[in-house]
Order: C-alpha cells, then sequence, then structure tokens
C-alpha cells in the first residue's frame, strides 16, 4: 500500500541520515585524533610531560564520545603510549606502567612495539626486576631494525640491556651483546664511550685483564668529561696496581689530576693515591 511504501521511504532516508552523521562524527574523530597527536609528539620532544599528559588524555576521551568502536579501540595504543612515556619521564613509574600494559593491549600492528617494550624496561630497571627488564630489552634487541627511527631504539636498548646484564652480574651474557655493539661501524660517540667503558668494566670482572685495559684506553678517546675520564684512569690504575705495576698506577693517577681540585671527586682521588704510594713509599704504610 501507499503508506507502507511511505513508511519504508522514511526509514531509509533515517537509516541515510544516521550513517551520513555517524560518517561525519568518524571523519571529526580522525581529524581530531591526528591533530592532538601530534601536539602530543611536539610537547613530549620539548620535554613538556605533563602537557603531553593532558592533550593524551583529550584523545582517550574521544573514543568516549564516539562511542565503543574496535576500529578505534586499536588506534588508542598511541595515546597510551604517550602517557605511560611521560609518566615514566616524570618518574611515575607504577603509572606510566598502567599506560603501557594497555598500549600493548590495543597495538595489534606493533606499531609502537619498540617503543613500548623500550619504557616498560626502563620502567622494571627502575624498581629494580632486571629480569624483566632484561626480557623487554631483548625483544627489542632481537628485531632487526628496518628503518632508522627503530636502529635509534636498537641502539639505546641494547645499551640498557647491558646495563641491566651488569646489575645482574651476568658479564658473559653481557660480553656477547657488547661484542654486538660494537661490531656496529655507525655508533656515535656517546655508544662508543659507553660500549667500551663497560666492555672494559665486563671483561675485568671475567679475568681478561689485558683485553680490559685495551677497551678502557679505547673509551678514553670518546670523552673529555672530567668525572668519566677520573672513572676510567681509576679502574685502570688499579688493574695496574693489581698487575704490581705501581708507578705505572701512578701514573694513570697523575693524567687526571684535576680531579683531586673537583669536591666531588677528590676523596676517592686521595684514596687511590695513597694506596699507591703504599706500595712505592714504605713510609706511608706506617702512616695509614
Amino acid at each position: 500500500s501507499f503508506s507502507q511504501r511511505n513508511s519504508v521511504i522514511k526509514s531509509k532516508q533515517k537509516i541515510n541520515k544516521s550513517n551520513k552523521e555517524i560518517d561525519f562524527l568518524q571523519q571529526q574523530f580522525w581529524a581530531k585524533y591526528e591533530r592532538l597527536n601530534e601536539k602530543c609528539e611536539k610537547s613530549f620532544s620539548n620535554n613538556k610531560y605533563n602537557e603531553t599528559i593532558k592533550i593524551a588524555k583529550r584523545v582517550l576521551l574521544l573514543e568516549k564520545a564516539i562511542g565503543y568502536s574496535l576500529e578505534f579501540q586499536n588506534h588508542l595504543s598511541i595515546p597510551h603510549l604517550n602517557i605511560g612515556k611521560s609518566y615514566v619521564s616524570l618518574g611515575r613509574f607504577l603509572r606510566g606502567l598502567v599506560h603501557l600494559n594497555k598500549a600493548i593491549k590495543y597495538d595489534d600492528d606493533f606499531k609502537n612495539f619498540f617503543q613500548v617494550n623500550y619504557y616498560l624496561g626502563l620502567v622494571y630497571q627502575k624498581y629494580p626486576q632486571y629480569g624483566s627488564a632484561i626480557k623487554m630489552f631483548k625483544s627489542i634487541v632481537e628485531e632487526k631494525p628496518k628503518e632508522a627511527i627503530e636502529l635509534d631504539w636498537f641502539n639505546i636498548s641494547l645499551y640498557n640491556l647491558m646495563l641491566s646484564l651488569v646489575e645482574e652480574k651476568n658479564y658473559f651474557e653481557a660480553q656477547i651483546y657488547l661484542n654486538i655493539a660494537l661490531k656496529n661501524n655507525e655508533l656515535d660517540d656517546f655508544y662508543l664511550l659507553q660500549f667500551n667503558h663497560y666492555m672494559g668494566y665486563v671483561k675485568y670482572q671475567l679475568g681478561c685483564i689485558e683485553e680490559s685495559l685495551k677497551f678502557y684506553n679505547r673509551a678514553l678517546q670518546y670523552t673529555d668529561d672530567l668525572k668519566t675520564v677520573f672513572r676510567i684512569r681509576h679502574a685502570l690504575s688499579t688493574i695496574k696496581i693489581i698487575q704490581l705495576e705501581y708507578y705505572s698506577a701512578l701514573y694513570q693517577l697523575i693524567k687526571v689530576y684535576p680531579a683531586f681540585f673537583d669536591k666531588g671527586l677528590r676523596p676517592k682521588f686521595i684514596k687511590q693515591f695513597v694506596k699507591i704510594l703504599k706500595h712505592i713509599v714504605p713510609f706511608f704504610s706506617t702512616i695509614y
């Protein structure tokens, strides 16, 4: 009948109108979603972590406003990641952990795999739960980076993996990953310093004294920072004492004599200096 036909037409019009409204809302959502995420990225890169959290929470509110949608849910990994890493950067690790776990939950296509696992590793490293931290950093290191940005996450994760293994006194495995790191010909001076420095320490702990000396000396090429140089020279002088080469030990300390004028380094400098002199000048053994 005419009335039934008219009713069907009106129903279709309502459905079409409803679909258009949904499409419009979706377009609004995606436009705002992209805009807010760009703001998050900018504020985080400027170390404005509280601002990043506020903006990312606005992204989460968008999903509530638009209603539940699997498509939208799959894109919630990014705001949770932004909130999580901001809390970690602020030192609020438990709050960061909550959001980072949610970031993993929504990261179906593993686009945020490197960042999420890295920041989770930092949380576990802080508590400390080195076993869990090692697991997170290994998951990144064992992935082959395909892009430059992934290579950055790879290098910094390798560095933190090495720190966690050293804290666990797992020197043998630390040595394996340090060998991997030092094979990279594109490392900047920061990583060359750190990897050579820690390889020197690891070799020392494993009893490979000559190799330890080699890596410590190589590390010195990549820094002129007084505290870092003193730390390395102090380690070198300690090795020389073990080798009964007391004048060589003294030479290592004299090479970094400005440490004596640094209030923070002076006590350690004097202690090491006296320790060496006890072997060179027997008179000091009777005094100290």
